[in-house]
């Protein structure tokens, strides 16, 4: 919440300058902000553009950063870690062992997470690309098969022949029950993305699916106490989440009321009431 804040201070204080409002104060005022401003570019530069959690959150001295870690447990985001020997590592699912004092260590190590991390951002957009282009192909393909099975142009002259007696066409029953119940069935299928709901994180989200609560209209009708059972039989990890509001909030999601849920996030701590 007070990240949250941080940066919602920082973009106002970006609107201060592009409408003017930023020239109008004193001359002391004007530096106080720019440098309150350079500060939080500092700190918080790097995820003021995040509009959700991170999937992962990777740690070089856990013990200097234990309130980093203490914040990823809360809101059950993954953390990779360098582990030295002064540190507790049941506190990271993906722990490195090395030495997070020495800098060739870190380098080491950083350049490897680094390296790797850009690999996998370049297959995926190879991937994404050579989805495209069978797309593409697709596209043409079926635009080429239209044009050859494009009838030829009538002639002049047409050869009128009576039309043949046709019997009457049988009446076709239509299951409409068994066709409603195709389309529910399709449109369950179709999961809502639960880490919208605050204080739900990719290993939850994955939990609730599991369990058959896929949408936000099954969050916001199931019961919180139940929920809590499902998170403690998934994992013993989540057994310290408080899902007490959760199906407010999925509600809310559900009726599509997303200022109204992002005003109520912003006025709670981690999803608690």
């Amino acid at each position: 919440v007070t990240i949250r804040k941080a940066v919602k201070k920082m973009a106002s204080i970006d609107r201060m300058k592009k409408d003017g409002t930023f020239l109008t104060l004193s001359k002391k005022e004007r530096l106080q902000v720019d440098r309150l401003r350079a500060k939080l570019e500092k700190n918080l530069g790097s995820i003021s553009e995040m509009t959700r959690l991170p999937g992962a959150l990777f740690i070089v001295d856990t013990m200097r950063e234990h309130i980093a870690v203490k914040e990823a447990q809360k809101l059950n985001i993954p953390i990779f870690a360098m582990v030295d020997t002064n540190c507790d590592p049941r506190d990271v699912d993906y722990l490195i062992p090395s030495n997070d004092d020495a800098s060739k260590s870190i380098d080491i190590i950083m350049t490897e997470v680094t390296n790797a991390v850009a690999e996998g951002l370049a297959e995926r957009k190879a991937e994404k690309g050579d989805s495209e282009g069978k797309s593409d192909k697709k596209d043409k393909g079926a635009k080429k098969k239209a044009v050859a099975d494009k009838p030829a142009p009538t002639p002049e002259k047409v050869d009128t022949k009576p039309a043949p007696v046709v019997d009457k066409v049988p009446n076709v029953e239509v299951n409409v029950e068994a066709t409603k119940e195709a389309v529910a069935n399709d449109t369950k299928a179709e999961a809502d993305d639960l880490t919208k709901v605050e204080g739900i994180g990719p290993k939850a989200a994955e939990a609730l699916v599991a369990a058959g609560i896929a949408t936000y209209e099954d969050l916001s009708n199931g019961d919180a106490e139940k929920i809590k059972e499902i998170l403690t039989e998934a994992s013993s990890r989540m057994a310290h989440l408080d899902p007490t509001s959760w199906p407010k909030q999925a509600k809310m999601a559900a009726e599509g009321k997303w200022d109204e849920l992002k005003e109520w996030q912003d006025n709670v701590k981690g999803g608690v009431e």
